[in-house]
């Protein structure tokens, strides 16, 4: 439901390390209506890589700073901040092995 709101003012892409075939079963399976699925596998490199960020960006025709990622992965919201795209952090505690203290840093470092 959220996504299908989302899609009414933004669009919503998935970017993952998983090949093609792979998102696009999981997102039929999950009905999930992102407007876009990009993977690594198109992009010629994998995550944390500037080339990765930079280039779902330039398939959508936009500038890095008009984009956001969100994530519950703060080494990915760091390398998406580094490359000028917003950061959105959605914080999962089962997802990171970080300590609430750095987790703290990561938020004052914006």
């Amino acid at each position: 439901m959220g996504i299908k709101e989302l899609n009414k003012v933004f669009w919503t892409v998935t970017l993952s390390n998983g090949n093609l075939s792979l998102l696009n079963d999981l997102r039929v399976y999950a009905k999930i209506d992102f407007t876009n699925v990009f993977s690594v596998e198109l992009l010629g490199s994998y995550n944390l890589s500037p080339k990765v960020y930079l280039g779902a960006v330039e398939k959508l025709g936009l500038k890095p700073s008009e984009c956001a990622m969100v994530a519950s992965h703060l080494s990915d919201l760091k390398a998406a901040k580094s490359n000028d795209l917003q950061a959105i952090y959605v914080e999962m505690p089962s997802e990171e092995d970080w300590s609430d203290e750095l987790v703290k840093d990561a938020r004052t470092e914006g």
